[in-house]
């Protein structure tokens, strides 16, 4: 989960290395989040200036794709920038909509490496169901039986081996029928939000 974090903020800072200068690229994610991206003075303050832009890209990001934007008019290189910053806008100002970046939420998705102390994988997992509705006061003592049940086999540590460090894999090994109730709240801590789509392409590729 850590490294998946890290991933999140990495896609996150990528985004903003394409517009923003790295003298004002600080990496300070809470303040670049909690901006409106789409305020034009926002905009202004944070990113390359059209010129900035056309000598960033074409000369560091990709001079093979992008060279050619030297020899627009000045205008023409006008147009692209303003195009390329709405676009980069929403997205900096919907990334944070549709991925998780609260600390706690991905640090609690810990559980499903099954890593740690019982008592904190237990805590973490217990927490995290009543979060998302799915433990509650007519199946904790489910949940209870459940944990026990499951840290009590012994073929465990093998499901963890085989799985390679890989949690969609791991649960698979665990019967869902016995644990069932444990793997609703896996499925769920596997479905939020946890890879940007390939951004870096928009670029480079």
């Amino acid at each position: 989960m850590c490294q998946l974090k890290n991933k999140i903020k990495e896609a996150y800072n990528l985004i903003l290395s394409y517009v923003v200068p790295p003298k004002k690229l600080d990496f300070d994610l809470l303040k670049f989040t909690n901006l409106n991206w789409n305020d034009q003075n926002n905009q202004k303050k944070w990113f390359y200036s059209s010129t900035e832009f056309i000598k960033y890209v074409s000369e560091e990001l990709n001079p093979g794709i992008f060279a050619e934007l030297k020899d627009l008019s000045s205008q023409n290189q006008k147009d692209f920038h303003k195009v390329c910053i709405s676009f980069v806008s929403k997205i900096l100002s919907l990334f944070p909509k549709y991925f998780t970046f609260t600390a706690d939420a991905l640090d609690l998705t810990s559980f499903l490496e099954l890593k740690g102390s019982f008592a904190d994988i237990k805590e973490n997992f217990l927490e995290f169901g009543k979060r998302y509705g799915v433990i509650n006061q007519e199946n904790i003592a489910q949940f209870q039986s459940e944990i026990v049940k499951l840290f009590s086999d012994p073929l465990l540590q093998s499901y963890k081996e085989l799985a390679e460090n890989q949690t969609l894999k791991l649960w698979d090994h665990i019967n869902e029928k016995e644990f069932s109730l444990l793997h609703k709240v896996a499925r769920i801590a596997h479905s939020l939000p946890t890879k940007s789509a390939t951004l870096n392409n928009l670029f480079q590729s």
